[in-house]
């Protein structure tokens, strides 16, 4: 055992003991515990820092630290005696037998959620969080601990609006209603927007046509086209009456009580009736539905277009 080696504290690392340890059948007197301890050897040489010191009868293991002090640093059984570490960072229990390590806290391993995340608990054992699902996130709970949810989870989005990139973290934008699309806006956030309706061709060969919005209708019968006002509409509805070369006579658009439209130059009658008319062939006009069932607009026309 002349080649033992000890670790030392303060950098020096593993330095090993220069003299055979002391092989005795009694423990040595320590300065802790008497006046007189062993300090010097059977040869009157004083003990040298770091010499061991076996019982040969209880294979107990002792070291010199100096100035007549002598530690245990192991039992007959090879039980370690103490273990020593800085604040805050391990605990040993018990200091005989099977040492038991622990990470600050305390914690205690065996209530620790399997898969859970770890955390703290100010001086209380460190926490383990419920295991999460696929594609959840772990999201912060004010003064409460962490946990798994759906991502935007307690984020402040708003419902059903679209996710973008903003100047510092992700938000979103105001939910669309049916039927709009998205429209990118430069340097700020995109809205939704509504799109302007795809028109349904609709040929006229016949002398009235009830109306539907976000139609278009061809006038080709040459006797005069009686278009009627649908009494259901949106705002933003659309409807277009194209007279053809055909449309001779012309078309007349009629509508119930309480609706009305709109022109460059006035308005219709707010009474049932004839509200538009246009006399010639190749005449058109385009009205856009601004008051839901009741008022539309022209936004558009080819010819003369006559309100009454």
């Amino acid at each position: 055992m002349s080649g033992l080696q000890v670790y030392q504290e303060g950098g020096q690392g593993v330095v090993t003991a220069q003299f055979p340890p002391v092989a005795s059948p009694r423990d040595p007197i320590s300065s802790t515990v008497s006046a007189f301890p062993d300090i010097v050897g059977s040869d009157g040489s004083p003990y040298n820092l770091l010499r061991m010191w076996i019982n040969t009868t209880t294979k107990s293991v002792f070291m010199y630290l100096g100035q007549g002090v002598w530690v245990l640093i192991s039992t007959g059984t090879g039980d370690v005696t103490s273990v020593t570490g800085t604040a805050n960072q391990i605990f040993a229990n018990p200091n005989t037998g099977a040492v038991i390590l622990s990470l600050i806290g305390p914690y205690t391993p065996s209530t620790y959620t399997l898969d859970g995340v770890l955390y703290g608990n100010t001086t209380s054992s460190i926490g383990a969080t419920v295991a999460g699902t696929n594609g959840q996130t772990l999201i912060g709970n004010t003064s409460l601990a962490p946990s798994f949810a759906a991502i935007g989870t307690l984020s402040g989005l708003t419902e059903f609006g679209v996710i973008t990139m903003g100047a510092t973290a992700f938000v979103a934008t105001t939910a669309g209603s049916a039927g709009q699309y998205l429209v990118s806006n430069a340097t700020s956030a995109p809205t939704f927007q509504t799109a302007t309706p795809q028109l349904v061709v609709t040929p006229v060969a016949v002398a009235t046509q009830a109306m539907t919005s976000n139609h278009k209708y061809i006038a080709n019968d040459a006797s005069l086209t009686t278009f009627t006002l649908p009494t259901s509409s949106s705002v933003g509805d659309i409807i277009q009456i194209v007279g053809s070369a055909l449309n001779t006579n012309g078309w007349k658009v009629t509508y119930t009580t309480g609706q009305i439209i709109w022109g460059p130059a006035g308005s219709s009658t707010a009474t049932s009736g004839n509200a538009a008319s246009a006399t010639l062939p190749a005449q058109a006009m385009s009205i856009s539905c601004v008051v839901a069932n009741t008022t539309w607009v022209i936004t558009d026309n080819s010819g003369t277009i006559t309100l009454t």
